[in-house]
């Protein structure tokens, strides 16, 4: 999503967040307990829907992308297992060692296309929701 204000913006700024719809652990499967709180990964990116809409009532002269890894962690027959070497966005590679890294992984990917939009300040939200 972009918010872009003024024609030639003082400012230019990417948000990044993460998104996880839901978190079973993928292949290397987390316990049933630790999987209720998991829907609080997404906070990131709804706090960034919550800026991206407060943003034009503001009116600021700035320019504004938000970028949101959304993403969900769950076996299938297409996911990543221990051991998977995978090419990230960027053209590194990186080992799969746990295949509970979705959120770490989807993170890296999306600052390396964040870093594309020529922003002078990248802010990352990994806020986690936390229960009772």
């Amino acid at each position: 999503m972009t918010y872009k204000r003024a024609a030639d913006p003082r400012v230019k700024v990417a948000l990044v967040g993460k998104g996880l719809t839901f978190d079973s652990g993928g292949l290397n499967i987390k316990a049933s307990e630790n999987m209720r709180t998991m829907k609080g990964d997404k906070a990131g990116a709804c706090t960034l829907l919550g800026v991206m809409r407060t943003l034009p009532k503001l009116n600021l002269q700035i320019e504004v992308h938000a970028l949101i890894g959304a993403v969900e962690n769950m076996p299938s027959g297409s996911s990543y297992k221990p051991d998977d070497i995978i090419r990230a966005y960027n053209g590194k590679t990186i080992e799969i060692d746990n295949t509970d890294a979705e959120g770490r992984v989807t993170m890296a990917d999306i600052l390396s296309f964040a870093s594309g939009f020529g922003a002078r300040t990248i802010l990352e939200w990994l806020s986690k929701l936390q229960g009772p």
